[in-house]
């Protein structure tokens, strides 16, 4: 698979990430950008 950081931004990734969570009758909270963005290490805007 290729790497997709570089390409989708903080809320984007939150966005596909909480879909995957929250899918196939999963109840899983949603993931915020600020959440992915300390998880990629990156300063929070």
């Amino acid at each position: 698979m290729p790497p997709f950081a570089q390409d989708l931004n903080d809320e984007e990734i939150a966005a596909v990430v909480s879909y995957v969570r929250q899918s196939w009758g999963n109840h899983a909270p949603a993931v915020s950008p600020t959440e992915v963005a300390n998880a990629r290490g990156l300063p929070v805007e």
